[in-house]
């Protein structure tokens, strides 16, 4: 994945700086940063104890379960040939 930032003048030269200060690219310090952030965020997310507490991230329609939704038919007016054939287009 390539990200870029806009950094203001006065952030830039700073963030250079910091960079130079860690032996490393500018590019590199962003990616640790990010590093670092997703990894603290996994540490303190908290786990679910049971399977009781575990929840769906979307609620089912009214009248279905999770499990319906998650083995519920794809309902389309394409063949399954069409559906094949767009999908090799895309390969």
């Amino acid at each position: 994945m390539t990200l870029t930032l806009e950094l203001p003048k006065g952030e830039e030269a700073a963030w250079k700086e910091e960079a130079e200060r860690a032996g490393l690219t500018p590019e590199e310090l962003a990616r640790q940063a990010i590093q670092d952030r997703l990894l603290s965020a996994l540490k303190n997310r908290r786990v679910p104890q049971s399977l009781d507490e575990l929840q769906p991230r979307r609620q089912p329609s009214p009248g279905k379960t999770a499990m319906e939704m998650v083995f519920q038919k794809l309902e389309t007016d394409e063949t399954d040939e069409e559906i094949r054939q767009a999908l090799e287009e895309l390969s």
